[in-house]
């Protein structure tokens, strides 16, 4: 069936929005497996019968799902909700209304078939316990409970859910106890790492130990294991600053921390981080991971007779094929950094990744990474003028602050000098890869045609890997006199369609907030819909931050050290105040060089600049056509969310 006779059958006059990719989207994240299984059974179903390739048997073979289903679904797509949106893939959300019915008289449903599963979709809190109770219970002697103390466990917690005594599990013979033993059977299957602790310690270690990836065998595959730590690197540097008088100070710092991941099979190192903080933090190790992923870029060197490999030094560069490239495993330490949920969930959920922090009780042994820091210090950072030696009697420790404030040795020498150290050392013969260059072992297995797992192409334009998750009550609405809101880090955000909306207030949204860029955040209603971009209050919708700067900042205003009005740019009054800070606080150096270290994008400097050009310039002028198409796509806020800010280290 051709497309023009879906729009006819449709009577649709508009061919857009038969456009899926302008369809409004689902957050499934929250939708359990089953409810997750039939929308995915629907949207392929939807996607195959408008492509116009496949044939009503082909679709129902594939979704099974029929063609009166599909013109039913399909209906529901096309069709628009009060603000005059198209339902698009919200419509195929299972149980969901989009349109207000007439009652209709209860039907008496016989037997209790999916009485169960149903009951855990209305009380998803009674899912959770039964899980708690089977699989990850709090106290020792739960851990073997039998079937029967838990099912009398569940029927307290019925009680106390409200559940009346007419309705399931108490109106049946065995009050629900065979159904509740068959899905505790599932539940040991699908999650049997953790249920096999029910069984005693000697069974877990068998378990574990048998079958699956040994730790002992050896790793050959290029991406299979990565290895992630942290250095605190022995070098003192300055930060050179000016007062808001405009008095110049050059003040030392404190030590950085390089962050590294290393490849275990090949040794190429894939990527760094540069910390600024005392401490290196789950951000830091996340922008790690990003500059491990993407394709690399060279930074422009200023140091005289520093220059890169002819193949690039990075594996990227070298090597083409491993573009986008991301590992199955990756090995942590237990710093704090690395064990924040956030970092895990991002590592699992976006990159498909396992992490490994080793058995429990005993360290995980990293030689790869440990050897790697060792070589830089020996064969790079030792050798400065302005080391601290690997302690205070090493002889190479002469007067590193002097040093350091005499040749203005700042961060973005160091950095540098790092980016070329790594180049060197990927490109310098290894005894662990048989004397081989890391580079030229990663190249020879991959051109062998070892496979290479790789981010897919639509998660690349804006990787997630800094995004979080919350939920916010919309605030506002007639009563209390003002247009509907929510508010992030004691900010408000709002958008043309909530403001418009007060009917919402009281409501919940659960937000997908980009850490890096807390200008815009994108909402979706509870049950999974989406409901478009909300814009921060004032100038923190214009001027690019991140969440770190966001909490340092209103911890000055709790304080009451600097104050924000709607004209005064957040950031700028931020950089005030450290910049005053820094003569006599060391900490507040290593903050103001992180803040003046980032890239940002200015909403007003490029309205102004697209708004400069003249109607006869944009006329004649191809680039300045582009320039304005460009704009209209990166900074509409309500359509899209905002790129992903450049790392100080790429």
């Amino acid at each position: 069936m051709t497309k023009r006779r879906k729009i006819e059958d449709f009577k649709m006059l508009n061919e857009k929005e038969l456009d899926l990719t302008l369809w409004p989207k689902v957050l499934t994240d929250n939708f359990d497996t089953q409810k997750k299984e039939l929308y995915f059974r629907r949207k392929k179903a939807i996607e195959m019968y408008l492509s116009g390739k496949y044939l009503i048997k082909e679709i129902y073979n594939k979704t099974q799902i029929n063609d009166l289903q599909i013109r039913h679904f399909l209906k529901r797509c096309l069709s628009h909700d009060k603000y005059g949106d198209l339902y698009g893939y919200r419509a195929l959300i299972p149980y969901k209304r989009i349109k207000q019915n007439s009652p209709q008289p209860n039907k008496q449903r016989k037997g209790f078939a999916n009485s169960f599963t149903l009951l855990l979709e209305q009380k998803p809190t009674l899912k959770e316990l039964i899980h708690k109770w089977y699989i990850k219970p709090d106290r020792l002697d739960e851990i073997k409970i039998s079937k029967r103390e838990l099912h009398r466990k569940f029927i307290r917690a019925c009680r106390d859910l409200g559940i009346a005594l007419d309705q399931y599990p108490f109106n049946t013979t065995d009050v629900g106890y065979r159904t509740l033993a068959r899905y505790l059977t599932k539940l040991e299957s699908d999650y049997s790492n953790e249920a096999i602790k029910r069984y005693g310690k000697g069974h877990e270690s068998t378990f574990l130990d048998t079958g699956g990836v040994s730790e002992k065998r050896m790793i050959i595959r290029p991406f299979e294991r990565v290895q992630l730590d942290g250095h605190k690197i022995d070098l003192i540097m300055v930060i050179k600053f000016k007062t808001p008088e405009g008095d110049e100070f050059t003040e030392t710092i404190h030590r950085l921390f390089l962050i590294t991941i290393i490849d275990v099979a090949t040794r190429v190192v894939l990527g760094y981080q540069l910390s600024l903080g005392r401490e290196y933090n789950q951000f830091d190790v996340l922008k790690c991971v990003k500059n491990a992923l993407e394709p690399k870029k060279k930074i422009n060197l200023t140091i005289p007779e520093l220059n890169y490999p002819d193949n690039g030094g990075y594996h990227s560069l070298a090597i083409p094929e491993t573009e986008w490239a991301v590992w199955d495993e990756i090995l942590f330490d237990n710093a704090k950094a690395n064990l924040a949920k956030m970092v895990r969930l991002k590592l699992n959920e976006t990159l498909g990744c396992d992490v490994n922090y080793g058995p429990v009780a005993k360290p995980t042994r990293r030689p790869i990474i440990e050897r790697f820091f060792h070589t830089l210090e020996q064969n790079g950072y030792h050798r400065l003028i302005n080391t601290t030696g690997s302690n205070t009697s090493d002889p190479r420790r002469g007067r590193p602050v002097q040093e350091a404030i005499k040749y203005e040795i700042t961060v973005d020498k160091i950095q540098e000098l790092t980016e070329i150290m790594i180049a060197k050392y990927n490109n310098d013969s290894h005894e662990g890869v048989n004397g081989f260059t890391p580079l030229e072992v990663m190249e020879q297995r991959i051109k062998k045609g070892t496979p290479v797992r790789k981010v897919s192409e639509e998660k690349r334009e804006e990787l997630n890997l800094f995004t979080i998750k919350a939920v916010r009550t919309i605030k506002g609405g007639v009563k209390e006199g003002r247009k509907p809101y929510v508010t992030v880090e004691n900010v408000s955000y709002t958008s043309d369609v909530l403001s418009r909306s007060p009917g919402l207030a009281g409501e919940k949204l659960e937000l997908i907030i980009n850490t890096e860029d807390l200008r815009v955040i994108r909402a979706f209603l509870e049950d999974g819909s989406e409901f478009g971009m909300l814009t921060a209050h004032g100038k923190w919708g214009i001027v690019q931050h991140s969440m770190e700067e966001r909490k340092a900042i209103n911890k000055l205003i709790r304080e009451r050290k600097i104050t924000i009005s709607d004209s005064r740019d957040p950031v700028e009054a931020l950089k005030n105040y450290l910049s005053t800070k820094s003569i006599t606080d060391k900490k507040s150096r290593n903050q103001l060089q992180k803040v003046t270290s980032v890239k940002r994008a200015n909403k007003h400097d490029e309205i102004e600049i697209v708004e400069v050009l003249s109607e006869d310039e944009l006329h004649s002028n191809v680039s300045n056509a582009k320039t304005i198409r460009k704009y209209e796509e990166d900074h509409i806020f309500q359509k899209s969310l905002p790129k992903l800010p450049n790392s100080i280290i790429f």
